[in-house]
């Protein structure tokens, strides 16, 4: 959670992407036709958080919120069964 590092993945016409609560992200680049749309769960209470504005202790009180959030009921994209999400 957080930080420098990570990842770059390329994603291209028609892809998916879910990132599961408490995942730190960004967009490196993009084409001009680019199209990015969100959608949380309609009881979610989320809040955006960036390392460099927080102390030791509200970044370890949003990994204990993160935890104890439950696993969606539904597969976000598919709204199939979670079956590829474990605890």
């Amino acid at each position: 959670m957080f930080g420098e590092g990570g990842t770059t993945i390329r994603l291209e016409t028609g892809d998916a992407a879910v990132l599961p609560a408490g995942v730190s992200h960004q967009m490196v680049a993009m084409s001009d036709d680019n199209l990015v749309v969100g959608g949380y769960p309609g009881e979610g209470n989320w809040d955006n958080m960036r390392v460099a504005e927080i102390s030791a202790q509200a970044y370890d009180d949003a990994v204990e919120r993160i935890a104890a959030l439950p696993v969606p009921a539904r597969d976000p994209v598919t709204g199939g069964p979670m079956g590829l999400w474990s605890a």
